[in-house]
């Protein structure tokens, strides 16, 4: 049965979570335990403690906020200081063997789930975000004629970032549509523009407007341009020399492809990239856009396909007749078809990052760098064969 405390309706905390506060009998004898939501499922959550106030008065202040209507009674697990929540909000889900945790808002709404490694997580990682606070946010769009309709809508919208992108980034049309949309966001405003490989390339798009260059020709996984046409540039080679004109325009290079693995990155950024891109590395996890399918063996994957394939192209041309989209398919530039598996232990997009993450930072300790600008200045890259290439992967049986 219920008990009534100081006039706020309470019940027994389940045993699993008593035990998590055995070690604060102070808030225990206060608060014992919470509203259970339906049958046996309980709302579990932590509150946090001001610098100012003790553990007594927080205790106090939660259960008037209670009386008061200001807080929805849930099942509480403990309350932590502020200054070292990351941690404690791990070890009150480990303590309690809680692996999900619900997160409300003071009207008692849903705002999301903390995991136990999503608590681990927090400790490495920031969310981008920008002067108010969401989620920094790019766009690209291509530079065709209504490109003026397009910038203006996205900049309605609240985009945080253009980014004009078309296949081959050093043409008149992107020199023209750089030129309109920096006169549009002002000069201090960020703009992206690619996809480039030359240094001549580099300093025309920085010459015209852009701060950001998007650096890559064919790399990409789902990418024929360089089997079709031998037309692009090995990605390395074109990050390097691109970067060492934006360098001296105060510009930045974004490395657009291939990335297979985490040592891609770090190579990117040791040519002189800021950031890098990857799709197809991503389109094997569960938060990818595709639907999810099973092979005949059982095994999950998605299935991706080239924006320059004919799959894309028909896809985002839909109003034109039967024939006009099959002219379409003869200058394909993309795969249409292929098999994304979610690979054990990266089945995430996160798990992916977490790997990134940790392969550059070992990267920048072999370096001995304390940035990532270091990095770029100190590391040494030599060439190696292909044989030297497989000798460096792990085997995972027996030989």
């Amino acid at each position: 049965m219920p008990k009534t405390l100081s006039g706020v309706t309470v019940h027994t905390v389940p045993a699993d979570l008593k035990k998590a506060l055995t070690s604060d009998r102070e808030s225990l004898t206060l608060w014992e335990g919470l509203t259970p939501l339906a049958r046996n499922e309980w709302i579990c959550w932590v509150t946090f403690v001001k610098q100012e106030e003790t553990r007594k008065d927080h205790v106090r202040r939660v259960v008037s906020q209670l009386k008061e209507g200001k807080r929805r009674p849930c099942c509480w697990i403990g309350c932590i200081h502020r200054t070292d929540k990351k941690i404690s909000l791990y070890n009150a889900l480990a303590a309690s063997h809680i692996n999900i945790m619900p997160l409300v808002n003071s009207n008692g709404r849903l705002s999301g789930v903390l995991t136990k490694k999503g608590a681990l997580r927090t400790q490495f990682y920031t969310p981008a975000l920008n002067a108010k606070g969401e989620f920094y946010t790019a766009v690209a769009v291509g530079v065709g004629p209504d490109l003026e309709k397009k910038v203006l809508r996205l900049l309605e919208m609240g985009a945080d970032l253009i980014v004009l992108d078309t296949a081959h980034g050093h043409q008149k049309r992107m020199i023209d549509g750089i030129k309109l949309v920096r006169s549009m966001i002002g000069k201090d405003a960020p703009l992206c523009a690619g996809n480039i490989v030359t240094a001549q390339a580099a300093e025309d798009c920085i010459s015209a407007g852009a701060n950001i260059l998007k650096v890559g020709v064919g790399p990409g996984a789902m990418c024929s341009t360089r089997m079709m046409t031998g037309v692009g540039r090995p990605q390395f080679s074109a990050v390097l020399e691109t970067s060492r004109v934006a360098k001296e325009y105060g510009a930045e290079v974004w490395a657009d492809g291939g990335i297979k693995h985490p040592r891609d990155v770090a190579l990117a950024i040791a040519a002189g990239a800021h950031a890098t891109y990857f799709g197809s590395w991503f389109a094997g996890t569960y938060e990818s856009a595709a639907d999810l399918q099973t092979d005949e063996q059982g095994r999950l994957y998605k299935e991706n396909f080239g924006m320059a394939s004919n799959r894309a192209v028909t896809g985002r041309t839909p109003e034109l007749h039967a024939f006009e989209n099959a002219q379409k398919e003869f200058f394909q530039e993309g795969i249409s078809h292929s098999k994304m598996y979610l690979k054990p232990g990266e089945e995430s997009a996160e798990d992916i990052l977490d790997r990134v993450t940790f392969g550059l930072r070992s990267a920048c300790t072999y370096s001995g760098a304390r940035t990532l600008q270091e990095f770029s200045e100190k590391v040494i890259v030599s060439s190696q064969t292909d044989a030297g290439f497989q000798e460096g992967k792990p085997v995972y049986e027996r030989w």
